[in-house]
Parts: C-alpha cells; structure tokens; sequence
C-alpha cells in the first residue's frame, strides 16, 4: 500500500523517468525473488513504465512470456497512478 502512495511522489517520478529511459533505448530486465509478478511491486512499476508508454512482458518461464496488463482497480489522473483499493486500505490505517 506504502508503495503505491509512493509511486507518485516526485522523487519515485525521478527514478522512474531514468529507468524508462533505459528501458526505451535498449532490452531491459527488471529482477525481483517474487516468481509471480501478480503478487509483487514489480506489477505496479510495470503500471507506471506502460502509462509512459513502455511495452512491458513478464517473463514466466523459460519458454512463457505475457504482456503486462494494467491492474483492475488502476485508475489514471494524467500519469498519476490511483489504486482504488489499496488507497483505501491506506487511508484506513
């Protein structure tokens, strides 16, 4: 939830924008010990790098691959990032 408020922070927009210029001039990987990006931080990055306009594949397997695709309860205010649920939940605490 933390994370999320974060992501539209000035200083995580900074980080973001060297990142997605990496990753619009070359092939880029973004590593994490989660397996599943569904249940990791790398998901709401990877929301963030495609509203910039990154294309984002999620690596499965050796031999599976899927684009990403932007969380259900993602709603966009410009490239502000609002997740309805989990902004709740931090509201709540």
């Amino acid at each position: 939830r933390y994370y999320c408020a974060a992501m539209n922070s000035t200083a995580f927009d900074d980080v973001v924008e060297d990142l997605f210029g990496l990753v619009a001039s070359t092939v880029s990987v973004v590593l994490c010990s989660e397996r599943d990006h569904n249940r990791c931080h790398r998901n709401l990055l990877s929301d963030k790098l495609s509203v910039l306009g990154a294309r984002v594949t999620h690596i499965l397997d050796v031999s599976d691959a899927v684009d990403h695709a932007l969380h259900p309860d993602l709603l966009l205010d410009g490239q502000k990032l609002i997740y309805r649920r989990r902004q709740l939940d931090l509201i709540a605490d």
